[in-house]
């Protein structure tokens, strides 16, 4: 969707709804619909052994970030999904939709009106029907960005309760997490 000329993806609107944990976690539910990303030790994620495709945008950069298994929210800690998420704000910030220079409350930017308005306006764009047929990466970017744990409930309930995508609780198992070793199987 386009703001004043300035093209946000569904990362940026899913840190405007939910801030940088929001964001990770509808690339993660894309990745997992692209097959990329399954769930691993209780509460985390890892990836598989599939490199046929390449992840877009900010999917891509929380794709790299994973090595070994690590939950959603210690995700966000990582220094190029931190970058990343950075640059969303920024990005949200130069088409103001949030308020510049305020701190952030806890995980969340603090939206300004035009924020609700472009929330409100990509939600039309992109409704979410419970009889919705079968979806794609990118629709589920949308989906869980825009209407998040509604949307993970509907669509990868199995997924986002064992991946940890209802919690923020971070919390890094890593194992296999050696950087050179990106399938995240631990090393012998």
């Amino acid at each position: 969707m386009a703001a004043d000329n300035i093209y946000l993806d569904a990362a940026a609107f899913a840190y405007l709804r939910g801030g940088r944990f929001a964001a990770v976690v509808a690339a993660l539910a894309a990745l997992h619909k692209r097959g990329l990303v399954v769930a691993g030790r209780p509460g985390t994620v890892h990836r598989t052994e599939r490199y046929d495709i390449e992840p877009p945008g900010f999917e891509h950069v929380v794709w790299h970030a994973l090595h070994g298994s690590v939950s959603p929210a210690g995700l966000t800690l990582r220094p190029p999904v931190e970058r990343a998420t950075a640059d969303l704000r920024r990005q949200l910030r130069d088409a103001g939709l949030i308020r510049p220079l305020l701190p952030m409350t806890s995980w969340a930017p603090v939206r300004n009106s035009r924020g609700y308005e472009a929330l409100r306006l990509c939600r039309q764009e992109h409704p979410f029907a419970i009889d919705r047929p079968e979806t794609s990466g990118d629709d589920v970017a949308w989906l869980v960005a825009l209407y998040g744990n509604d949307a993970l409930r509907q669509l990868m309930p199995a997924f986002a309760r064992a991946g940890g995508l209802f919690d923020k609780s971070a919390t890094d198992d890593m194992v296999g997490a050696e950087p050179d070793n990106p399938g995240g199987a631990p090393a012998v």
